[in-house]
């Protein structure tokens, strides 16, 4: 019978041990999803925040910037976004679906905007110029069609010709299966390194120019060609020349951009028109359009086949002085020849000014000119000497000037706006029109240039600053009081109109930038949320600035104001004038059509508005821009990861007892590689304590070293309000009476593996977690502590938690407290940073238990958080001075 027993009991341990065998490994995975999908959703917040604050920079960036920018970060961030969504539902199934689809409502709406526009493709391959209008702008470009309009409506001679569409031009690329390679080179270029511009400007052309012509475009353009060739009484030769759509974008000329070739035979056409279309990508061209904030695709090129007109002279009109726009007068600029010299530049020409009414003579200077250009007789162009009885001889009438001016104002009212005119006047002393567009001018800068001047001052005029250094998170300038933001509390009183001074660049204090003029923090990056709303709200930002609060500190208590100046990383005493009349600096491409594109795309993405977690509108289908999914994945995420109860999974038959000279009422459950051993904490019987030798966790290390650094003298004296609600909290709580069964009256459990450790412990009234990860990998670093309860009354327990709060943000932790609950995180810090903070984590476990019974005498917790302080600055400086542990050190 004894030996049937004896059989059973062993047969049930056996099955017990197996059930612990399971039990540990189910938990081992659990772990291992829960915190990798953790680990990765960390990163990948800290991913698309980078991305979103390069977006927000581009805004007032002093170097351009293409579509390709703007593309490569809007899908950075994105991607980075729903990596964020996808580990979240992996740490819990179900709850947070929803999310996927608003992310992809995001997603289409970015697309939307960054999408290259479908072009309209006509079937023509060529159109004749005299019959085109306007509406065939988008067809011929800007410059023919005007010019086509004005042969029509006023009746002005043009050359004879014909356009190749731009959508021929799109087939004749398309064909050749060039714009994808085209646009594929364009995105991995640096457009802003000029030797890599020439080399890309090289290949690219280089494949437009060696590229087929379509059969069809080839035989559309041989018989215009044998058409105008007929009508010809001499030898057909053509001026090819540009007319790109997107000429005509507001501010911007393109004057000089792209090829023309002049004087050319028919049979060279073909390999003239390609050499036109390949300047699209010329160095000057690229370099103009990304400085002018034009995107690519808004620059299809469409190319003119015109009869080259044999001249006397030729030049430009502006129908408004471009150094002069307010003064009334018409300017002729004239030459012998052709007007290419004058176009490019290359030789001196005579000057007009005619009153545009009237057409009255008020200025004329001719130029010493000593050559003119002409058609070569064969193909191209020559230039030639004037003879010296010629060259101080003007190269119109005074006549045929106020004709000129004439038609300039004609072409002025048909178009509605100041016009560039270019002309040649024919042997026969017939005007013939060339091409015509908008003026464009500077803005004037005689308001505003005193200030300008005086915004980049020399240093002599500047006072010495309070402060230096930092990270610009936001540009500009502002001045105002100075008012440190420590808690809620403070933020609830903040006034407007002040400069914010906190410690730690949190998210929580978004909402103060609309009363902030300005924020200083000692922490912090441009790639944080609270950047990023800064950015928004255009309030100037300077972040981890070095003892700021030190500094400032005095500043508040005298209610003195100081000048904070963001882009020079300097924060003055008082007000300083100088500084802020400069205010935010605008970009370089401010309204143009890429700056306008990331206008619209960041409104998808940067605007916050599920800024409290605690609303009833925090949910996911509220999230309407990218930001918004990440601050609800983030918070999710720190909720589902630490905001269970402890595991009743981690009883004994899982774990083993710690053991440091004397065994210890703690628990370890190894879930990979936290331990010496290859499986230390195997449940089977003989294996029930390990050796502090053994663990090799580095974030329990640190812990471990904190806990242990200073010895804990035992409970503080109780005052007798204190020790009353002890008692009472005793008598109510049934669970902690003696011989109740509770698995955490008596048992603390570490989980843990290398770079991980999970603390749940109990200490009589007292819970507390603390959940950290110390890797090599900055980013993916993190500690959580949470602890609540204590065995005296709420105000006490409330108090207590209130104190250890303050101390955790002087460290720049996140801090949130509710009731007599404290959650405190921070994220992202380098090994030997984090090692430091989870040794204070450490000794605030053991030493702040049994705290809230002294927490009615304000003098008693002056003290203690006296005591706590100097304890942890004691910690700090031995561990600094050769003490480290090897939680500091990887592999």
């Amino acid at each position: 019978m004894g030996t049937a027993l004896l059989a059973i009991r062993r047969f049930l341990g056996r099955g017990t041990r197996e059930r612990g065998a399971r039990q540990l490994a189910e938990l081992r995975e659990e772990y291992r999803v829960r915190c990798r999908s953790f680990r990765l959703l960390v990163k990948a917040n800290h991913e698309a925040l980078s991305a979103l604050a390069e977006l927000e920079e581009l805004r007032r960036a002093e170097s351009p910037f293409g579509m390709a920018r703007i593309r490569a970060l809007s899908v950075r961030a994105l991607m980075a976004g729903f990596q964020m969504v996808r580990q979240l539902n992996r740490m819990v199934p179900g709850p947070y679906e929803d999310l996927f689809v608003s992310l992809k409502q995001i997603r289409m709406a970015v697309d939307s905007v960054l999408r290259r526009p479908e072009p309209v493709n006509r079937s023509n391959n060529v159109l004749a110029v005299e019959r085109l209008t306007r509406v065939d702008a988008n067809e011929t470009g800007g410059k023919l069609a005007r010019l086509g309009e004005a042969r029509q409506r006023l009746g002005v001679r043009i050359p004879e010709g014909f356009v190749i569409t731009a959508s021929a031009c799109r087939r004749f690329l398309e064909r050749n299966d060039l714009p994808g390679e085209i646009d594929r080179l364009l995105q991995m270029a640096d457009l802003g390194n000029l030797e890599a511009l020439y080399a890309l400007s090289s290949q690219l052309r280089g494949m437009v120019q060696g590229a087929t012509i379509p059969a069809g475009l080839l035989r559309d353009m041989n018989e215009e060609l044998a058409r105008m060739q007929a009508l010809s009484p001499e030898p057909l030769r053509l001026a090819v020349r540009s007319s790109a759509l997107g000429e005509d974008v507001p501010g911007a000329s393109f004057a000089g951009q792209f090829h023309t070739e002049l004087n050319v035979r028919p049979e060279n056409v073909a390999e003239a028109f390609k050499a036109v279309v390949a300047s699209k990508y010329g160095p000057s061209a690229m370099a103009y359009r990304l400085h002018r904030g034009i995107r690519d695709c808004d620059v299809d090129m469409s190319v003119g086949c015109m009869e080259m007109v044999r001249a006397r002279a030729g030049g430009v009109v502006y129908t408004r002085d471009p150094l002069e726009p307010d003064a009334d007068t018409v300017v002729i600029s004239a030459v012998p020849g052709l007007p290419q010299a004058i176009v490019d530049g290359a030789a001196a020409c005579d000057r007009f000014s005619v009153t545009r009414k009237g057409r009255r003579m008020v200025c004329r200077e001719i130029g010493h000119k000593e050559q003119r250009t002409d058609c070569h007789d064969g193909e191209g162009t020559v230039a030639s000497e004037l003879p010296p009885s010629e060259q101080g001889q003007p190269s119109i009438t005074d006549e045929q000037a106020a004709a000129l001016a004439g038609l300039g104002m004609r072409l002025e009212k048909i178009f509605d706006a100041p016009q560039d005119v270019e002309w040649t006047i024919r042997e026969d002393g017939a005007v013939v029109l060339l091409q015509c567009r908008d003026m464009h001018f500077a803005q004037s800068q005689a308001d505003d240039g005193e200030e300008e001047d005086e915004g980049v001052p020399a240093a002599v005029d500047l006072p010495d600053p309070l402060l230096c250094g930092g990270v610009p998170a936001s540009s500009g300038a502002a001045s105002g009081p100075v008012v440190i933001v420590r808690s809620d509390a403070d933020a609830l009183q903040f006034p407007p109109g002040a400069v914010m001074v906190a410690r730690s660049a949190r998210p929580r204090w978004a909402p103060l930038l609309s009363r902030a003029c300005a924020v200083i923090t000692e922490h912090g990056s441009s790639a944080g949320h609270l950047a990023c709303v800064a950015r928004e709200y255009g309030i100037p930002a300077l972040f981890s600035v070095p003892d700021a609060l030190t500094v400032l500190s005095p500043m508040q208590e005298q209610e003195r104001v100081v000048t904070v100046d963001a882009d020079h990383g300097a924060v003055f005493s008082g007000q300083v004038e100088i500084v802020t009349r400069r205010g935010p600096a605008q970009g370089v491409l401010f309204g143009s059509a890429v700056h306008q594109c990331l206008e619209t795309v960041l409104e998808h993405l940067t605007p916050l508005h599920l800024d409290n977690p605690d609303a009833r509108s925090f949910a996911p289908n509220n999230c309407r821009t990218l930001h918004d999914v990440l601050r609800y994945c983030h918070e999710m995420g720190v909720r589902e990861m630490f905001g269970a109860e402890p595991r009743t999974a981690l009883e004994r038959g899982v774990s083993r007892r710690l053991v440091d000279g004397v065994p210890l009422q703690y628990w370890v459950v190894d879930l990979e590689n936290g331990l010496a051993t290859a499986d230390p904490s195997s449940p089977d019987g003989r294996q029930k304590t390990v050796d502090f030798s053994l663990v090799r966790s580095r974030p329990m290390l640190a812990l471990w070293e904190g806990m242990r650094a200073i010895s804990w003298e035992g409970p503080p004296a109780v005052d007798a309000g204190g020790l009353v609600s002890i008692m009472v909290r005793s008598a109510s709580d049934p669970g902690l009476a003696e011989g109740a069964a509770c698995p955490y009256a008596v048992r603390n459990y570490f989980l843990i593996t290398r770079e991980y450790c999970s603390l749940q412990s109990r200490f009589g009234y007292h819970f507390s977690t603390v959940e950290a990860v110390l890797g090599d990998d900055p980013e993916e670093n993190y500690v959580i502590f949470q602890f609540k309860g204590g065995g005296a009354d709420r105000e006490r327990r409330v108090a207590r938690a209130r104190l250890v709060g303050e101390v955790l943000e002087e460290h720049s932790f996140l801090v949130e407290l509710k009731d007599d609950a404290l959650y405190a995180r921070l994220e992202v810090a380098e090994a030997t940073q984090m090692a430091e903070l989870l040794r204070m984590v450490g000794y605030l476990v053991i030493h702040t238990r049994q705290l809230d019974m002294v927490m009615g005498d304000s003098a008693g917790v002056a003290r203690v958080a006296e005591r706590i302080r100097r304890d942890l600055q004691t910690i700090a400086e031995s561990f600094r001075n050769g003490n480290d542990h090897e939680a500091t050190q990887g592999e």
